[in-house]
């Protein structure tokens, strides 16, 4: 059984259902600040009925209970502090969670709080050890990164 943390969630759909054709997912915890996203996801989950237990939730900073997690997503990491700050709440025990980190260079916006150079500075700051992918994708005023790979 799967159990995932997404972080800067937004709307989360078609990610879930993304995610629950490729595993055998038990839980999906859901994090955003903006409340707005909160009420468009308990929609979306009401209309695809989904056999899964979805919780939502506010900043994960904010949450200080110690969790076992498979799958750590975060689809913003420009918009808060690293994931590494939150590395000693995650059980790395039977396995290490697998982390998908997205973030770019676009620090013209104010609430781009931690931008990132490259992929290789995105490792660094959020201490991943083993790399399993890394890549670019090119914008009209920014690159996106990504990196997934595990403490």
């Amino acid at each position: 059984d799967v159990h995932v943390d997404i972080i800067g969630s937004w709307f989360a759909f078609p990610m879930i259902e993304f995610l629950i054709d490729l595993y055998d997912v038990k839980q999906i915890d859901l994090y955003d600040k903006d409340v707005n996203c909160h009420g468009v996801v308990a929609q979306y989950i009401n209309h695809f009925d989904l056999d899964i237990k979805i919780a939502q939730f506010g900043d994960i900073f904010e949450r200080t209970d110690y969790r076992r997690r498979q799958l750590i997503i975060n689809t913003a990491c420009e918009h808060m502090n690293d994931m590494s700050a939150l590395k000693p709440m995650y059980k790395d025990y039977p396995q290490k969670p697998l982390l998908v980190l997205q973030s770019n260079n676009y620090f013209q916006l104010s609430e781009h709080v931690n931008c990132v150079n490259d992929e290789d500075e995105l490792i660094e700051k959020n201490q991943i050890k083993e790399v399993l992918y890394k890549g670019k994708q090119s914008q009209k005023l920014y690159d996106r990164f990504m990196v997934i790979g595990k403490w």
